[in-house]
């Protein structure tokens, strides 16, 4: 992983397979170039004025000392109204590009209307879609020809974002989105009175993806409009999904059989419990890094060490997302899954060793 290059006053990080740019198409925004695809990042709209009619902060970027990861902080605001302020990161790692997008609206700011933005993809040759359902899993919609689709074409139309999208260009080169663990936080209409629209529709041999995220609906025309409040999307874009399995394991954790305890299983919408564990619970994570940390004394170069996992569910227990007060809250648990990957890989890397995930397939 290389570092960001100041070029034409821009911080652009150009890597072997890809390209990113902050600032384009308008202020605010971004460009990502991976093989025949272009995304870019549309327009968020806190209340009445555009993000790129604001004005543009500083632009951070960092670096790790071993060069593995990097990321990009960006801050702008709305001079207009309650002053709306919008922080972006965009961190790089693991053939991963994940964004975090923090609203920042003062109690003086009407929540008449939010909009975080979307993206633009050119290059798309087909896409399949996967959504929630009732029993937690991911469900893979029909792959879509998108290239044989008419101009004008919706393709998606619902108050609820899709959890994953992967995207083939005519090579059959694959890019995924992916929402970050905390879905919920995209379902604002189920904690203020309002709904959400998010659509996705081919605009000119383009893939237009609208992130709607409130609209606010009084039930009576008495009904005050919600004051402002810190809002926090986070989503990724995931660029390079080939890992083989070497021959030899050199020890293997297998989460998909463990006898897990109740409060690290995933808790369905049906208020049940799976067998799978969640990702996002603090005690799975502890039993993981107890597995690591077993390992550290006798890994040497080129050993590989593997856990195996489930396929990914979708959990409703608030009490993995520090909020154990409310009823559910939907979330899963990629990020957090990846995010201990890195932390067992460091640790590893120190005597040449390395940690893969293995993936059960039903």
């Amino acid at each position: 992983m290389n570092t960001f290059e100041y070029i034409k006053g821009k911080p652009v990080l150009q890597e072997e397979t890809f390209t990113f740019t902050p600032d384009i198409p308008v202020t605010g925004s971004f460009q990502f170039q991976y093989g025949a695809f272009t995304v870019s990042g549309l327009d968020a709209v806190p209340g009445d004025y555009p993000l790129s009619m604001g004005v543009a902060g500083l632009r951070r970027p960092h670096a790790s000392a071993d060069g593995e990861e990097c990321s990009l902080e960006m801050t702008d605001s709305v001079p207009f109204g309650a002053e709306p302020e919008v922080q972006k990161r965009f961190e790089f790692s693991d053939g991963r590009m994940a964004v975090r997008t923090d609203f920042i609206l003062r109690p003086s700011f009407e929540m008449r209307s939010i909009t975080a933005g979307g993206l633009k993809v050119e290059g798309l040759a087909k896409l399949q879609i996967a959504e929630q359902v009732a029993s937690g899993a991911l469900q893979n919609g029909e792959l879509i020809d998108f290239a044989a689709l008419p101009d004008g074409t919706e393709i998606y139309r619902k108050n609820l974002i899709p959890v994953t999208i992967d995207f083939f260009d005519c090579n059959g080169t694959k890019l995924s989105f992916e929402l970050g663990n905390s879905i919920w936080r995209w379902d604002l209409p189920s904690r203020m009175p309002g709904t959400s629209l998010y659509t996705i529709r081919k605009e000119k041999d383009a893939l237009m993806f609208y992130w709607n995220v409130f609209e606010f609906r009084g039930e009576t025309p008495e009904t005050p409009v919600p004051g402002g409040r810190n809002l926090r999307f986070v989503w990724s874009l995931r660029y390079e999904t080939e890992q083989t399995v070497p021959e030899t394991i050199k020890a293997e954790f297998d989460a998909v059989n463990y006898p897990w305890q109740k409060n690290c299983l995933v808790r369905l919408a049906d208020g049940t419990y799976s067998k799978t564990p969640c990702f996002r619970a603090a005690g799975t994570i502890a039993i993981l890094k107890k597995f690591v940390r077993a390992q550290l004394a006798d890994a040497v170069e080129g050993d590989v060490y593997a856990i195996r996992i489930p396929a990914d569910l979708c959990c409703t227990g608030s009490a993995h997302e520090d909020r154990g007060k409310k009823d559910s809250l939907l979330h899963w648990g990629r990020d957090s899954r990846e995010e201990f990957g890195r932390w067992a890989n460091r640790q590893l890397s120190r005597n040449g060793a390395k940690l893969i995930f293995i993936v059960e397939e039903k």
